[in-house]
């Protein structure tokens, strides 16, 4: 790696940090005495370390970038939480001495990435960082990029990183509570203990010592004696009380009767002293103590040792509060359970007596229970039985009458249960369903899960009859299959999010690469040609791969805007945003417009496009139609992307067909059979068409693209139309895509009457086919049309000046007159690219950087009352003004325009034209509430500038 500064560029003086952006925290960057560190002045600063200055001020992500051999930390805003008490010191000082407790986790990544030459990802790394004044467990994301410096070798790294702590110890703690409520099949009040133990002990470092102590109110009256059941972390041989009334002095009672209010949280001070701490094996400067308690009964209390590298903050406490919540649930079903089984051994022992009083004690059980025959018939039951089971009095005589009130399901578990019980006489537990149904608090009703008891009623030593009594459990059973419903849900949902972020980002960076090399051949390209004396041959060739550099970088660029647009397409449509704009459109000229888009991309892969024009056209008269063109346009190019995308890698005949037609009825009638129909969709589906004149006359136009590419199975043609959905999962990794188009294009031709569908096998090509409802228009009385986006673009610039176009001009009208314009742009990029190609294009253009400078600007135009400039005055037509921008954005600025203009210091009308990618229906109106005469939306073309600005001059 290179040295920690490097050799000044031409620029002198700190005039180069004056360009970063305005901020608190540049000028703290800039104020740092930079002299006294291992970079030197800001003046000595190399090109390379000046740019990369620029990219890290402006990336909103938290980002440091190290520098030089001993990689000296300069990061930007967003950085600065995660420095933590590093900050400000970090800044200008080396790596090693920024973050001396992590460098043996980071320098071999360091030393990694500059010995590969590309980015190392690390994902939740775990660092120890010093916050808050005390080492804090921490888990990181993010990656570190190599950078170079002027002489092109690896100078420094770029670190963008973001904190997962709170995710990855959520997910931690989450297991260990998922371990908790997934107890072993048997266990009870005496082994519960034992497996909530086992459960602290995979999570020692956020549990580095527990005690668990149990609550007992009922064997001393006004006496509560608590009695440890389990630790972690005590020695043999320790000093803590293990039983004793909770109101005693000795220690730790005087912190379980304070925890008597609710969980509460003290320093570890000397009591926990010789304590053998868990986790990172150092003591914890806080314990929490927990109650366990539901209902209002007292279950018993728990001490737990706080994570010695996290702070005591809200996550702390909604753990022990989640602790709180699951041991006193499972601890509340175990004793009531108990309960009610010692409940039923009282009342077996009771029925030793008369029938009567057997009946009498069963009458007022808090269980369903039942006294049953040998044959299984019902003897007697509790009004309890009947309420739960539902079964009507005065059929008890049937045989195996359990068999009628429990649920199908349950039969052979049921009868083997009473089968087992006549054969041995031993007790049986199951738990069966009933026919009986469960209203749960969500969802629908399910059959009523009982837990069952059977014992023998012996008489004279021999088995007379049965005892059944039954628990009601069914709010348990659905409350454990939602929570384990909700977490698959949970997971099910951050797959998809994920995959769908992942192919998003995988479809925006994609082009990214061919764009920067492109744009570099470009820029190299110029000195090739300026070293020695180039003939015109050269000039010329070197013009023509700049020209084909040009176009690819275009078709790279609306891919990106074809990506963003159908997810900002996809927003729209959740949200039911989307209005249709029907026009009178030429069918022929609206296919024809949007395949001479594909022309360039067929070529260069030899695909051939052929465009068929049905005869059911000509049968039907129809040439000019009502319809939204930009929504036909938008699935239109959906489906020929797709078709030139699957069809490009086949090695044999490589063809995309393109037909188009109508009919009055059936449409779908009209395509071949087996086409497969996407399945409609929830929500307002038609949006009713408004002819210009004349009666509303619908028709369909029909239209497919047929390719010979890969072709689909029936399994993946089902899937295709859904949200975030491919074909397969090889799908995405061979042809890329955001599994997006095909979802939008089908809710797109629902909303406009139609329909969309598809037909295809594998080996063999597809089909896709749609059609929408329309109606005849007449065509307008002056023909005009406007270029699409790509071939606006595909022109030469210069070939849309005044002076070089060929235009034919009417006799009765003057060729066009220069247009004035002032152009209000804070970025300089933009800004002289745009005044270029508007000075080509026959335009005089004045710039301002924001709102002030414009206003300052038109103090020289002849438009205001008194110029400054009384010997100069220009001309002004329109203000062409950007919205964000510093100092004074552009709302600000228009609504001042328009004060002026009221007052009579602006003295006529200028039209001001919108230029920005704000354009929600939102911004767009309040830019116009502001004083904006129209809005133009990036990115954009100076041709559709031009003719906006043309037709409002008319």
């Amino acid at each position: 790696m290179g040295r920690d500064d490097e050799q000044p560029s031409p620029l002198k003086g700190r005039m180069w940090a004056a360009d970063l952006p305005s901020t608190t925290h540049v000028e703290f960057f800039r104020s740092c005495n930079w002299d006294d560190t291992l970079l030197g002045p800001l003046e000595r600063w190399g090109l390379a370390l000046r740019i990369h200055m620029h990219t890290l001020f402006a990336d909103s992500r938290p980002s440091c970038i190290y520098w030089g051999a001993r990689r000296v930390a300069i990061y930007n805003e967003a950085f600065v939480p995660l420095a933590g008490a590093t900050h400000p010191r970090l800044m200008g000082i080396a790596f090693r001495d920024g973050f001396p407790e992590i460098c043996q986790n980071i320098e071999p990544i360091f030393d990694q990435a500059e010995a590969s030459g590309v980015a190392v990802d690390v994902n939740e790394l775990p660092l120890m960082v010093m916050r808050n004044n005390f080492l804090e467990e921490s888990f990181f994301t993010g990656n570190f990029t190599p950078i170079r410096g002027d002489d092109g070798r690896i100078h420094g790294f770029y670190n963008s990183v973001w904190e997962r702590t709170g995710i990855t110890l959520s997910a931690r703690r989450t297991a260990m509570l998922n371990k908790i409520s997934s107890p072993p099949e048997k266990y009870n009040t005496t082994t519960v203990t034992g497996h909530f133990v086992r459960s602290f002990e995979t999570n020692p470092y956020d549990i580095p010592m527990v005690m668990l102590y149990r609550a007992d109110e009922e064997s001393v009256p006004g006496q509560c004696i608590m009695t440890m059941t389990g630790s972690i972390g005590l020695p043999a041989g320790h000093t803590f009380v293990t039983q004793a009334d909770i109101k005693a002095l000795e220690f730790p009672m005087p912190l379980l009767r304070k925890s008597r209010a609710g969980t509460i949280t003290v320093e570890a001070g000397a009591d926990f002293d010789g304590v053998n701490w868990s986790g990172f094996a150092e003591p914890s400067k806080f314990v929490s103590v927990v109650p366990l308690e539901h209902g209002g009964r007292l279950f018993g209390c728990m001490i737990v040792g706080a994570n010695s590298r996290r702070p005591i903050d809200s996550d702390h406490h909604q753990f022990m509060a989640d602790i709180s919540r699951h041991l006193s649930h499972a601890l509340a079903s175990l004793i009531n359970t108990d309960e009610a089984r010692k409940r039923q051994e009282r009342l077996e022992a009771q029925l030793a007596g008369t029938e009567r009083q057997i009946r009498y004690l069963a009458q007022h059980a808090s269980v369903a229970m039942a006294h049953l025959s040998l044959d299984g018939s019902l003897i007697w039951a509790n009004d309890h039985y009947y309420k739960l089971t539902g079964f009507p009095r005065g059929q008890e005589d049937k045989g195996l009458h359990f068999m009628s009130i429990v649920h199908p399901d349950s039969h052979a578990s049921a009868m083997k249960a009473f089968s087992d019980l006549v054969e041995t006489d031993q007790n049986i537990s199951i738990e069966v369903k009933l026919n009986t149904l469960f209203i749960p608090p969500t969802g629908d009703p399910e059959p009523t899960n009982v837990l069952a008891f059977g014992f023998s009623y012996f008489e004279d030593g021999k088995t007379k009859s049965f005892m059944s009594c039954m628990t009601d459990v069914s709010q348990l059973k659905w409350a454990e299959a939602w929570q384990a419903r909700s977490a698959e849900e949970a997971r099910e949902a951050k797959r998809n999010q994920e995959q769908f972020i992942d192919s998003i980002s995988h479809e925006v960076r994609n082009p990214l690469s061919a764009i920067f090399q492109l744009a570099d051949g470009i820029v190299t390209s110029f000195d090739e040609i300026s070293q020695g004396s180039p003939t015109l041959d050269k000039c010329l060739a070197t013009l023509g791969e700049n020209f084909e550099a040009a176009k690819t970088i275009i078709m790279c660029a609306e891919h990106q805007k074809r990506i963003v647009d159908d997810v900002l397409t996809l927003s729209k449509l959740d949200f039911m945003l989307i209005s249709l704009k029907p026009s009178a459109v030429s069918l022929s000229e609206l296919v024809t417009n949007v395949t001479k888009m594909f022309e360039a991309e067929c070529t260069s892969h030899v695909i051939a496009l052929d465009v068929i024009e049905e005869p059911s056209l000509l049968m039907h008269k129809i040439e000019w139609v009502i319809c939204d063109p930009s929504r036909v346009t938008q699935v239109f190019i959906n489906l020929i992307s797709n078709a030139i995308k699957f069809t490009k890698s086949e090695a044999s005949e490589r063809k995309v067909i393109v037909k188009y037609g109508a009919c009055l009825a059936d449409p779908q009638q009209y395509f071949p059979k087996g086409m497969v129909w996407a399945p409609k969709q929830d929500g307002p589906k038609e949006h009713r068409l408004q002819p210009e004149s004349g009666p509303e006359e619908h028709v369909y136009l029909t239209f497919s693209i047929s390719d010979t590419g890969t072709g689909m199975t029936r399994t993946e043609v089902d899937k295709i139309f859904s949200r975030f959905s491919q074909a397969s999962t090889k799908t995405f990794i061979k042809y890329g895509g955001s599994g997006l188009g095909l979802f939008i294009s089908q809710r797109l031709s629902e909303k406009q009457g139609g329909d969309i569908g598809v037909i295809s096998s594998p080996g063999a090509g597809s089909t896709f086919a749609f059609y929408i409802k329309s109606s005849r228009a007449a065509p307008p009385v002056h023909e005009t049309s406007t270029p699409s986006l790509l071939h606006s673009i595909a022109l030469p610039v210069a070939d849309l000046s005044i002076a070089d176009a060929k235009v034919d001009i009417p006799p009765d009208i003057s060729p066009p007159r220069l247009i004035h314009v002032i152009l209000v742009e804070d970025n300089l990029v933009n800004q002289q690219i745009v005044r270029k190609q508007l000075t080509k294009a026959g335009c005089v253009v004045y710039v301002a950087n924001h709102g002030i400078e414009a206003l300052s600007v038109l103090q020289t135009m002849d438009c205001w009352h008194q110029s400054i400039t009384p010997n100069h005055v220009q001309h002004l037509d329109f203000i062409l003004m950007d919205l964000e921008m510093p100092i004074m954005d552009g709302l600000t600025c228009a609504r001042e325009i328009r004060r002026l203009q009221k007052e009579g210091t602006i003295t006529r009308h200028i039209d001001i034209i919108a230029v920005t990618a704000n354009t929600r229906k939102e911004q767009i109106d309040t830019a116009i509430e502001a004083g904006m005469d129209d809005v133009l939306s990036k990115p954009f073309v100076v041709s559709d500038l031009m003719a906006k600005m043309r037709q409002r001059l008319k």
